[in-house]
């Protein structure tokens, strides 16, 4: 390679990386004129108490047991019936969604747990309920009562850990 060639690629080379460098500074304009965006963070959803009549306690039930409950009021369906039920919530922290059902089961609702294996969260459910339209019904209930909007969805029998009243 001649050295006047070596000299034009050096060239080229610095030109090109001060187009790169420069040129979106100048299309860009005026720093000032720039928007500075905030945000605001929400504090974390604190589970509202509301004062029930019922005096009934949690406990928790491994998966690997029948649930009693749930399977008595699918015993009660026909085998064509698909029943469904409420999801309340879906948590990283499986705590809260253990404060949620043990809050929720104390005031007489049917709830369960399940773990997603795809994500790892823990998903919060209400039911299952007979019917699409108990179900929708019973949604409906809850978000006037405690303020959650529930979104109504297929109940699946599988890898869910049920909260039971005593």
């Amino acid at each position: 390679m001649t050295e006047a060639f070596k000299q034009r690629i050096t060239g080229a080379v610095f030109l090109i990386s001060s187009a790169v460098i420069f040129i979106p500074n100048i299309l860009d304009g005026n720093p000032s004129d720039a928007q500075i965006l905030r945000t605001t963070i929400p504090k974390p959803f604190e589970v509202p108490h509301i004062q029930s009549n019922m005096t009934n306690t949690a406990t928790t039930m491994q998966p690997t047991q029948t649930v009693a409950p749930i399977q008595q009021q699918l015993a009660q369906t026909s085998p064509n019936t698909q029943p469904w039920s409420i999801q309340l919530g879906s948590f990283l922290n499986a705590d809260r969604a253990q404060q949620l059902a043990q809050t929720l089961s104390s005031q007489g609702y049917a709830v369960y747990t399940r773990v997603d294996p795809d994500t790892t969260f823990t998903q919060v459910f209400i039911g299952p309920e007979v019917s699409k339209a108990s179900a929708l019904a019973l949604a409906s209930r809850l978000q006037q009562e405690i303020s959650v909007l529930g979104a109504v969805v297929p109940f699946e029998n599988v890898g869910m850990v049920q909260t039971v009243k005593s």
